[in-house]
């Protein structure tokens, strides 16, 4: 699950990872066998790269599939071991696909880009991006917080439009401003 909320991969390129794809020294791996079946680089962050190195320490060792169940296979599914993680954590209700949701939702809130979520997570149409980057209320509220001093109270209103030397407020829309300038 590191890996999954840590850069947002899905399931299949999870259990599909080989070591080969896996770059330490640059803290990138490329994925080959993608949804959209074009190759495609991601980042690591120090989370994932301290979980793969936990995995597997020995760099002698670091070949074929990364998620193995026995003999170089790898897992196809992993759904009996998700679903007691989640009964355990009294999680109700969740999909391993919601890491990604999870994954590309505070990267927007941390600052990243739209189209640097598009990118990490392999998605070629925006609108996708825009579909699983959801942001919590409490980010929202912030957005919205940052506007806060823009409007003038109804005192300081009434004294800008009765006052003849300023006809517009400093606190007026920047529209408003740039029109009382070319008047």
């Amino acid at each position: 699950m590191t890996i999954a909320i840590n850069i947002g991969m899905r399931k299949s390129e999870i259990l599909g990872l080989a070591w080969e794809w896996i770059d330490l020294s640059t803290g990138r791996l490329t994925l080959y066998q993608t949804k959209s079946g074009k190759p495609r680089g991601v980042p690591m962050n120090s989370a994932v790269y301290g979980a793969l190195l936990a995995l597997q320490p020995d760099a002698e060792q670091r070949v074929g599939v990364v998620f193995r169940r026995s003999a170089d296979r790898a897992w196809e599914q992993i759904r009996t071991a998700f679903t007691t993680a989640l009964q355990r954590a009294g999680i109700k209700g969740f999909r391993f696909h919601d890491l990604r949701h999870t994954a590309a939702s505070h990267m927007v809130m941390r600052g990243a880009s739209l189209k640097d979520v598009q990118e990490i997570l392999g998605y070629l149409d925006y609108k996708m991006t825009m579909r699983y980057s959801h942001l919590s209320p409490a980010h929202l509220r912030a957005a919205v917080d940052r506007l806060d001093g823009l409007t003038i109270s109804t005192t300081s209103a009434q004294s800008a439009v009765e006052s003849p030397q300023r006809l517009v407020s400093a606190h007026a829309p920047v529209a408003q401003v740039d029109r009382a300038a070319v008047s």
